[in-house]
């Protein structure tokens, strides 16, 4: 497969199917296994529920390459736990966590490079208990550990 034939879920479309669940999420990524993901630059402040965080804990995402990069989640939880990221690169440069816990404990990533280049994690705690990093360099330069703990 080329990267022209490459499926990319972006935009509107990703955001609603995440909204749809880990469920609908998983079985969509099942169906599409070599696909590119993006939510770069989605404030998903305005896509959540007011008391809920942000959630994608136990969410499996595709081979390809998944961009988070300048995306805004706001204050409350974020929650990564367990997520499985496919073979390609995953992108959080640019990304901001407002004040709550940001949770990629026992998160797995592929073979691609991981990317928290310039993450503003915020006054937040930060955790990253039993991840699993790939082939890939993982790169924090520049981001900022605010007032929580790592």
């Amino acid at each position: 497969m080329t990267n022209q034939d490459t499926i990319k879920l972006e935009g509107e479309e990703a955001i609603k199917l995440w909204q749809a669940g880990k469920d609908k999420w998983n079985k969509w990524v099942e169906a599409n296994p070599i696909a590119d993901v993006s939510f770069k630059g989605v404030d998903f402040s305005k896509h959540k529920a007011k008391e809920d965080g942000i959630s994608f804990q136990g969410y499996k995402f595709p081979k390809g390459s998944v961009d988070f990069h300048g995306a805004s989640f706001g204050d409350g939880l974020a929650d990564f736990c367990g997520a499985s990221f496919g073979e390609g690169d995953v992108n959080f440069g640019e990304a901001s966590f407002g004040k709550g816990i940001v949770n990629f404990g026992g998160a797995s990533f592929g073979k691609g490079y991981v990317y928290f280049r310039g993450v503003d994690f915020g006054k937040t705690d930060v955790l990253f208990v039993r991840v699993l990093f790939g082939e890939g360099d993982v790169d924090f330069r520049g981001a900022y550990f605010g007032g929580g703990h790592v």
